[in-house]
């Protein structure tokens, strides 16, 4: 019988792939929009990506049924959607704050009309961001 020690770790393991699962899938997803920065472009067809998704359903049935198996209860700590939204919205406000004029002066001199179009591209990505922040606070109740 596995120690609790054991069974955690399998847990932390599975979760890991889970994650792992989640960031494959969403290359994969239909909601998934092309973007001219994106890193990625779809090259598999409609019926590999459909091959691909079942093996994922497949490896996780496998884990629960483990799970189930080793009787290794599913402890984790979750944080709702909108939070995660936030949060993710926090950092890139700390990016985009990176490539203020304060931010740039590391790469060299800052003249002022970079300075200027450094704040014209901050300030046109934080409404955006301010907006979908808003969206998550008022959908938040």
């Amino acid at each position: 019988m596995p120690t609790s020690l054991h069974k955690n770790a399998v847990l932390t393991t599975f979760v890991h792939i889970e994650d792992c699962l989640s960031e494959m899938e969403a290359l994969l997803g239909p909601v998934k929009r092309s973007s001219p920065l994106s890193k990625h472009v779809n090259d598999l067809s409609p019926s590999e990506a459909k091959a691909i998704l079942d093996c994922f359903a497949r490896i996780r049935s496998t884990m629960l049924a483990c799970l189930e198996k080793h009787r290794i209860p599913i402890n984790i700590h979750r944080i709702g959607v909108r939070r995660a939204l936030q949060t993710t919205l926090y950092s890139l406000s700390i990016a985009l704050a990176e490539i203020g004029p304060k931010g740039m002066r590391g790469y060299g001199e800052v003249d002022d009309a970079s300075r200027q179009d450094m704040r014209s591209i901050q300030q046109d990505l934080d409404r955006l961001g301010a907006l979908l922040g808003n969206v998550t606070a008022i959908c938040g109740g």
